[in-house]
């Protein structure tokens, strides 16, 4: 064998000793997230037709929801923020009840840091 033909076969086991890991990466990322989604589809549902949530959507161009649950409270709560900024100015934070998948409060960040959001209570 050539040099040429041993640096080509070294370079084709590079490629799928770095591409079999890489695969199996993004299916346990893509596995997690339909997880995620089957666990709080109903929550992020209740929150689209808030008005809060509609305005904030129809001023983001492109809105990046986040899920987090707070466990002791019995809490979920969904973040609206926009997904071209870094941070939470502009977001909408929504308090929802775990069980009965009812939205408890609304924060209303606004695009300019170091503001307080404006807070709505629903329950």
């Amino acid at each position: 064998m050539s040099s040429e033909e041993l640096f080509f076969y070294g370079l084709i086991a590079v490629i799928i000793g770095l591409g079999i890991p890489l695969l199996v990466l993004s299916i346990i990322s893509m596995w997690s997230k339909h997880k995620a989604l089957k666990l709080y589809a109903n929550h992020i549902k209740a929150t689209m037709n808030l008005p809060e949530v509609k305005k904030f959507i129809d001023k983001v161009r492109k809105p990046l929801i986040e899920v987090d649950e707070d466990k002791k409270k019995g809490q979920v709560i969904v973040i609206w923020k926009d997904s071209m900024r870094r941070g939470y100015n502009p977001s909408v934070w929504i308090y929802v009840d775990k069980y009965s998948v009812k939205p408890l409060k609304i924060q209303v960040y606004p695009e300019t840091p170091y503001k307080k959001p404006s807070t709505r209570k629903l329950a």
